[in-house]
This record gives C-alpha cells, structure tokens and sequence, in this order.
C-alpha cells in the first residue's frame, strides 16, 4: 500500500522539477536575450573608463547572447564585433581588433551591401589600426574606399568627402608620394573653400597639411604661403 501510493508520489515530483527546470531554463534564455545591448552598455563604460579587460570580458558575453538570440550574420552582431574591435583596440591588442573590424566588415556588407553608412564605418576604423601599426599600404586601401564610397552616395557633403581627401593627403605625405598628397590636399581645400558654414579650424588643418606636403619637399616659401 505504502509504495503503491510513493511511486505516483514520486512521479509529480520529478514532473514539478522538470518543468520547473524547463522554465528555468527558458527564462534564464529570455533574460539574456533581452541583455545584450545592457551588457554592452556596461562595456562601453569601462571602455570609456579605460578598463579595457574588463570591457573586453563584458563584451564577449554581449557578443555570445546576442549570437544566440540573433543569429551570427545579423546586423546587431556586427554592431558588437564594431564594439569589441574598439576595446581591443584601445587596449593595444591590434590583431584581434583587426579580427573583430574585418568580421564587423564582411558582415555588413553581406546585409546591406558595399555602399551603405555603417560600411563606410568599418573602413574607417580599419583605415585607422592599419595607420596606428603603421601598414601604410593597407591603410591607403581603405582611405581610398571610403573617398570612393562617400562620392556615390548621393547627398553627401562635400566636406565628407573633403576629408577623406584629406586623409589620404596626409598618408601620402606620410609615404613620400607628394604629387598624389598635394593632388588629394588641392580638392580637399576647393571643397572646404566652396562648403557654407564650416569651421575655420577646419580649413585652417587642410592648409596646415598643405604647408607640410610642401615642407616636405623643400619648397619653403610655398609652405609659407599657406600659413
């Protein structure tokens, strides 16, 4: 009598645990679906209070729940690996920066393709680690992408494109290609002269720039001109 009644006993213990697991389970999922962008936003403090270690672990949790809310090629994967490059990057660790941007990269242009703001972005942080470890080659490869890009899209102020120019004027000078700096410096400083309402700051670094191409080819008293 005593086990016949313990055996059904038993049963809808083990189903009220299972399904206690099950839910559990189910939302421990829910939850870490729903906080991702938190732990990313947490990240993005340490970053900014240069506790990149820490910004990195947090960040690689963003990364694994949104992966497995999302799905690897979705736009907001690619938006965490922008992220984790940034603090791998300010943490000096620029292999796995260059990993992160590249993926970011590939991802973007898979889903809206190659002319699109967010992978203008991309280069742009790629143009700057290929600059900071001094891969100038690589560097130039993405400045001129994002001039190309910027010149397509429609409605695009020309003191964007002005300053892409810019920066390839500034590695060119870098690398000692001058005709290609002072050609690339020319058009910045004609867009910025014609743009209404930019800084004076603003033309004042592009005929900084143009003084140093011209410096650095021993024309003096053209540099000279241009402060």
């Amino acid at each position: 009598m005593f086990y016949s009644q313990l055996i059904p006993n038993m049963r809808r213990i083990f189903v009220a645990i299972f399904v206690f697991i099950l839910f559990s389970l189910i939302s421990a999922a829910q939850s870490n679906a729903e906080t991702w962008k938190e732990l990313l936003d947490r990240a993005d403090s340490l970053s900014e209070a240069e506790n990149q270690d820490s910004a990195i672990v947090i960040g690689r949790k963003a990364y694994k729940i949104a992966s497995n809310q999302k799905g690897v090629s979705d736009s907001s994967i690619a938006g965490v690996l922008y992220k984790l490059g940034d603090y791998f990057f300010s943490a000096k660790i620029y292999d796995t920066a260059e990993v992160k941007w590249l993926r970011a990269l590939e991802i973007r242009q898979q889903m809206f393709g190659i002319n699109h703001l967010e992978v203008i972005q991309s280069h742009n942080v790629l143009a700057k680690l290929y600059w900071k470890t001094t891969r100038f080659s690589e560097a130039e490869k993405h400045f001129k992408k994002i001039l190309e890009l910027r010149s397509q899209i429609p409605d695009v102020p020309d003191t964007l494109i002005a300053r892409s120019q810019l920066n390839l004027a500034i590695l060119y000078n870098k690398i000692a290609k001058y005709d290609e700096a002072l050609t690339m410096c020319t058009a910045a400083k004609e867009k910025y002269e014609n743009s209404i309402g930019i800084e004076d700051s603003t033309l004042a670094d592009c005929l900084q720039t143009l003084g140093d191409i011209y410096s650095s080819q021993g024309k003096y008293s053209d540099a000279e001109e241009t402060f």
